[in-house]
């Protein structure tokens, strides 16, 4: 599915990467089912997760460098001192 990236934006992409990220991680906590009513089912009907460790690829954050605590400690403040956003 192609978006119109004019129409929609960035943050539509980065939305829809987001969905995704946490559907892959959903699945991968399920459980395989390859058994109904004691027999093995059909590996077309099968479901095994994936085991591509999607939370520890894209979500896991070890530290943060020091340099962006910094800045965004710096957005923050400036953010909440403007008058304009009380």
């Amino acid at each position: 599915m192609r978006l119109d990236t004019q129409r929609h934006g960035r943050k539509t992409l980065l939305n829809q990467l987001q969905r995704q990220l946490q559907w892959d991680i959903a699945a991968e906590a399920l459980p395989a089912k390859t058994l109904a009513f004691g027999k093995f089912l059909e590996a077309a009907d099968q479901f095994r997760p994936p085991k591509n460790r999607t939370k520890d690829t894209w979500l896991a954050c070890d530290s943060i460098p020091k340099d962006m605590e910094e800045y965004s400690e710096l957005a923050y403040k400036a953010i909440m001192d403007s008058r304009y956003s009380r």
